[in-house]
């Protein structure tokens, strides 16, 4: 797994704003960052599978259990 900054989200395809990003994150519908010191960084398969659940359309709630099982991966 390769780590994103928040810039790379947007090259990713990514388009929402810093603060619509971490905003998702506290809604549960975007993975929380990796932090690594003082910086914060995704996981770029992460990123990809959240941006694919929101291009097919999923909703909240699916939103939600992909966020899930990617913690849920990280812890094991």
């Amino acid at each position: 797994m390769n780590f994103l900054k928040m810039k790379e989200l947007r090259e990713r395809g990514w388009r929402q704003s810093r603060a619509t990003t971490y905003r998702d994150i506290s809604e549960g519908t975007f993975p929380k960052p990796i932090k690594i010191g003082a910086a914060s960084y995704w996981g770029d398969s992460e990123v990809d599978r959240v941006i694919a659940a929101y291009t097919r359309g999923a909703s909240e709630v699916e939103l939600k259990d992909v966020v899930a099982q990617i913690h849920a991966e990280r812890l094991s």
